[in-house]
């Protein structure tokens, strides 16, 4: 390597002054503050990523894809739970048609027995027995009507909170929306 001399640097100085550039050695007056370290974050496209508004669409933070996948979370849990909710009202509606039909079966048995003579101790005995049975199965099936309303007014309830939520994940999440397949492989990763 070859050594430069002393003049050769002077005149590379001046030279630079003469351009009207102006070395320094580096010191300053004024205190150093550390620089804050910023992510640099990568596409798979263009290299960095940019969030926010762009060409009418909003390009979703790994934050609020974090919050968009734990709502979808959710609404699969509240889809399970109506489902199940559905089942048993199913099955309550089946068995409240059970109980009618034990019921209109009653109610012909009570008519038939109302053209026999009544004034038989016999007959009068088994009329009173088919009017308890009919009774007993008309406050059983009330107070399963009572259940089944419940259920159904729960059932809409929920379906309504769920509907609302969908909505909201649509415009939060969903509609108008893009996403960085990096963000959410590390997104997914994490859930």
């Amino acid at each position: 390597m070859q050594r430069l001399s002393t003049h050769s640097i002077s005149l590379a100085m001046s030279l630079l002054a003469g351009v009207g550039l102006v070395l320094t050695s580096g010191c300053s007056t004024q205190q150093e503050q550390p620089v804050a370290e910023k992510k640099v974050e990568y596409s798979t496209f263009s290299g960095l990523r940019e969030y926010g508004s762009q060409n009418g669409y909003e390009v979703l933070t790994p934050e609020k894809l974090q919050s968009c996948m734990e709502m979808q979370t959710s609404f699969e849990q509240q889809k399970n739970a109506l489902k199940d909710l559905q089942a048993s009202i199913v099955l309550q509606r089946e068995q409240i048609d059970e109980q009618n039909q034990e019921i209109e079966q009653i109610k012909q048995e009570i008519e038939q027995e109302q053209t026999h003579s009544l004034v038989e101790k016999e007959n009068y005995e088994q009329h009173n027995t088919l009017l308890q049975q009919y009774n007993q199965k008309v406050a059983d099936l009330q107070e399963k009507l009572v259940g089944y309303n419940n259920m159904l007014e729960k059932y809409n309830q929920m379906s309504l909170s769920y509907n609302a939520g969908v909505t909201s994940f649509n415009e939060e999440c969903a509609i108008d929306k893009r996403i960085y397949p990096l963000d959410l492989k590390e997104v997914a990763v994490q859930h």
